[in-house]
């Protein structure tokens, strides 16, 4: 699958969530986003494989970023 998906191809749930990785300091808009399934964070580290996308109602990730 090429990009983020609308929906989900698993449950078809919408929004599916944009994986924020880095040291990252919540402004009071991502804290929205967060709230609204929008964006997730995924930790300080981007590793080899590290998915960039995952659904906010069943938790499927896919889409592997590539090194970096």
């Amino acid at each position: 699958m090429a990009g983020k998906p609308a929906a989900c191809p698993d449950c078809k749930f919408s929004p599916v969530a944009d994986i924020i990785y880095g040291e990252v300091k919540p402004t009071n808009a991502m804290v929205q986003r967060m709230h609204k399934g929008e964006i997730v964070l995924g930790g300080c580290f981007v590793i080899d494989g590290a998915p960039t996308w995952r659904c906010s109602q069943c938790g499927k990730e896919e889409e592997k970023a590539g090194p970096i």
